[in-house]
């Protein structure tokens, strides 16, 4: 018995896989693969962003108007967007760009047309997919450790890969250098305050905000740290999933699954214990304890709060 123990760790050690905890794309195809409504859904085909922006501008305009209406009256703590920032269709050559500046997203994100292929497949040379195309990132460590296979406009492509890809893309910059102090041009002008936490030691660490949700704490938690009532996935989860729904209503299927796939991310995200709750499996009294020591300077309760 002790030799399996020992032999499981180590496949789980040293396995490429080990990481998948952190991979969306894994879990989202396993849920979802005998999903009927999945399963049996037809090849669609790859339409552009630009595409889809162009042939729907004026409805797209509209329902992002109505977004922001909804997350001012629904969302707490919703920092309104700024009206210079509503979607605009006056030039075509800045559809993108306006699109990506109302949603208030990073807009130098990559947005390429890619599949994330699944563990032990055999992607042909021509249709690899590097991560560096696909991420804002520098340190691409853990997307190089992903294997992708590029797709092209037309080709036609199953509803679970799109979905299933999709759903980790959040984690490639959609929510990077969102705040004032981020150092960043569409940080001064997207209005979200400054930066509420997150480890800047991390390029991904700004996102934070985005991905986590703290909203069954104690209510002293709130008192002594109000910041952490300053979390925005309901936003983004508004925002995709009203976005799907238009996207399948007009006709664009490649974008209504892929603006699912990343509505779903932030839903995961909230089933994270380490997403939803400030410190897990750490009760009320400790935690105060932690805090306490940590503003007076105790050592060992800084290493605890890290």
């Amino acid at each position: 018995m002790q030799k399996k123990i020992i032999s499981v760790f180590l496949i789980f050690l040293f396995s490429q896989n080990v990481f998948s905890w952190t991979n969306h794309t894994l879990g989202t195809y396993a849920s979802l693969t005998e999903m009927a409504e999945i399963k049996n859904a037809k090849p669609v085909p790859v339409e552009s962003l630009e595409s889809f922006l162009e042939k729907e501008k004026d409805g797209l305009e509209k329902l992002i108007g109505e977004q922001e209406d909804f997350a001012r009256l629904n969302i707490p703590n919703y920092p309104p967007k700024p009206s210079s920032l509503g979607f605009t269709a006056k030039n075509p050559k800045e559809l993108r760009k306006s699109f990506l500046n109302a949603l208030r997203l990073n807009p130098n994100i990559k947005l390429g047309y890619f599949i994330q292929d699944l563990p032990a497949s055999n992607i042909p040379a021509n249709k690899k997919f590097l991560s560096k195309n696909l991420s804002v990132f520098k340190d691409l460590e853990f997307t190089d450790r992903l294997k992708f296979y590029s797709i092209k406009e037309k080709e036609l492509v199953s509803p679970l890969a799109i979905l299933s890809t999709a759903a980790d893309e959040p984690d490639y910059g959609h929510d990077i250098d969102l705040y004032s102090d981020s150092n960043s041009e569409h940080g001064k002008i997207y209005e979200f305050g400054t930066v509420p936490f997150g480890n800047k030691k991390y390029e991904y660490g700004s996102q934070a905000p985005f991905h986590m949700g703290f909203y069954h704490e104690a209510g002293i938690a709130y008192t002594l740290g109000p910041f952490i009532k300053r979390t925005l996935p309901e936003l983004r989860l508004q925002q995709n999933l009203s976005l799907a729904r238009f996207a399948f209503k007009t006709g664009h299927p490649y974008w209504g699954y892929r603006f699912l796939g990343w509505g779903l991310h932030y839903i995961q995200d909230l089933t994270q214990p380490y997403h939803s709750t400030l410190l897990p499996g750490i009760g009320t009294a400790n935690m105060l304890g932690i805090y306490f020591r940590s503003t007076i300077g105790f050592d060992g309760a800084k290493k605890a709060m890290v």
